[in-house]
């Protein structure tokens, strides 16, 4: 038996952008964007996003001493390093760091830039390879144009003391160097795919059952109406007036009022008449359930972590304990990959507290006396 896979499109369009000498990530270069605002627009995908980055980023470092370092000029602690790693790994599958160096050519400041904001260089923009371009509205959202000067390049993260020489000789001297940026993609050197991108559609399909229902309550519950006018209004502008009269007699606040409308003859009267939709309640009853089942499962998260309660049983302690050990085991690679990181640019950083035995582990989350801990 033969399968093809003509009706099966990527999920991600690599493009070449000329205008800016880099890749787009996905035919518009707004993907991870995208993402991000349907996440935000989706109450489960949020709550997967948030329960599934705080068990990557679990109670923080094991040494006190060692997450509580500052980091940058700005006083960015090394916890919150490690929160905003796990933030963005948890919605893009990848996170990034910008990194100065100092005249020995040793690390002496991280500071943040999201994973969103980060493009690479398009194969015919040979000046730039082994760069990594930085811009903080790629998907247009704040401008309508894109300032080509506004785009930051960074060279890629390499220790190599003679490597950050030729990158300085490039620049045109320290004072110009940008310094590094450590970027990484759980898809090697290519735009990873969002976590959550597999159930994509569901969670837009959650968020607009939210305004489904958000409507419904405005326009106080009302079944779809056809409103049926006898006669022709005298004018467009008597028309509209009409209609916004109706609109003000829909939504929460307006469900017991009563509208006064007259006519001079009983033929005159309007009519309203209903357009019922088969079995809507239970479409959209089953529609939101399983939408939100298949955004959980997705993420791969215990139902009841998230207060998704299985049918008949309420969630003992013994569940919710199991569930933690569980989802511990589930994110233990991520874990190691922020502890792997985090000790290949510190291990070279003099400015950052080496912790106790050279131990870069992160403390996982625990379950004791009811409550869920992953915070010291």
């Amino acid at each position: 038996m033969k399968v093809y896979l003509a009706d099966i499109e990527p999920r991600i369009l690599y493009k070449e952008n000329t205008s800016y000498g880099i890749v787009n990530y996905d035919v518009d270069n707004a993907y991870p964007t995208r993402v991000r605002e349907m996440i935000a627009a989706s109450g489960t995908a949020s709550k997967c996003w948030d329960r599934y980055a705080k068990f990557i980023e679990g109670q923080g470092f094991a040494d006190p001493v060692f997450y509580k370092s500052i980091v940058n000029r700005k006083r960015l602690t090394m916890d919150k390093l490690l929160r905003k790693f796990a933030k963005d790994l948890a919605m893009f599958q990848g996170f990034a760091v910008q990194i100065n160096y100092n005249l020995l050519y040793e690390p002496c400041e991280f500071n943040i830039i999201n994973f969103e904001d980060c493009r690479l260089p398009s194969e015919e923009n040979e000046e730039r390879q082994g760069m990594i371009a930085v811009y903080d509205d790629w998907a247009k959202r704040r401008r309508r144009q894109i300032k080509k000067d506004d785009i930051i390049w960074y060279d890629l993260y390499n220790p190599d003391a003679e490597e950050i020489e030729k990158q300085i000789e490039k620049a045109g001297g320290f004072s110009k160097w940008k310094g590094q940026v450590f970027w990484y993609s759980a898809d090697g050197f290519e735009y990873p795919l969002a976590t959550c991108d597999a159930v994509l559609e569901d969670v837009d399909t959650d968020a607009q059952i939210q305004t489904f229902r958000n409507n419904s309550v405005r326009s106080g519950f009302l079944d779809h109406m056809l409103f049926v006018q006898k006669g022709k209004f005298e004018s467009e502008t008597e028309k509209e007036e009409f209609k916004q009269d109706l609109k003000t007699f829909q939504g929460a606040k307006k469900s017991t009022q009563i509208m006064l409308v007259e006519v001079e003859d009983e033929n005159e009267v309007p009519e309203l008449k209903p357009m019922p939709s088969t079995d809507a309640d239970e479409k959209f009853k089953n529609t939101n359930q399983t939408t939100k089942e298949s955004i959980i499962e997705g993420f791969g998260i215990p139902p009841v972590l998230l207060n998704q309660l299985v049918p008949g049983k309420l969630g003992t302690g013994t569940e919710i304990a199991d569930a933690v050990n569980f989802y511990n085991l589930q994110t233990v690679r991520e874990r190691i990959l922020m502890e792997e990181t985090l000790r290949e640019l510190c291990h070279r950083a003099s400015f950052v507290p080496v912790p106790k035995a050279d131990n870069y582990s992160i403390t996982e989350i625990s379950f004791n006396n009811g409550v869920i801990n992953n915070s010291r």
